[in-house]
């Protein structure tokens, strides 16, 4: 008896202790998008970057712009990456119509392989349906010359 007692107390602990107080970042999302009469649009300079060829253990950062087509103000409410090996900064901030903003994203190739990359990062923002915006970047990940 005393040892299910352990065993549940142990179960609730590891709940309690995995749960997150943090405010779920999908909920202002959803009211962002969900704001129709803020909405404005963005235009990408580029949305697919080949970086070249690094060698193992090399990091490289790749810079994304964007500039604010609308009348409205532009935000980058969410920027995540598809892989723990790449870091993603963005603009935080209102960017203002004809202004323009950024995403860039660090990349270490130590967490990775030799190989063709093909890394995204996920921008959502406050524009028509929430656009979910796909940023790519490739290149490829050589052996060091010994």
């Amino acid at each position: 008896m005393k040892k299910e007692m352990v065993i549940i107390a142990s179960f609730l602990l590891l709940i309690s202790a995995c749960q997150n107080n943090q405010p779920d970042p999908s909920v202002d999302d959803f009211r962002q998008s969900a704001d129709t009469a803020n909405f404005t649009t963005l235009q990408w300079t580029d949305t697919l970057i080949n970086f070249g060829t690094i060698q193992m253990g090399d990091s490289i950062k790749v810079k994304f712009l964007c500039y604010n087509t609308g009348k409205k103000p532009l935000f980058l409410s969410s920027v995540r990456a598809s892989c723990g090996c790449t870091i993603p900064s963005y603009t935080e901030s209102a960017i203002l119509p004809g202004d323009s903003g950024y995403v860039s994203a660090s990349f270490n190739s130590n967490r990775s392989h030799p190989g063709d990359v093909f890394k995204t990062v996920y921008v959502t923002s406050n524009t028509p349906g929430g656009d979910n915006y796909v940023l790519t970047f490739t290149g490829k990940i050589v052996q060091p010359i010994q």
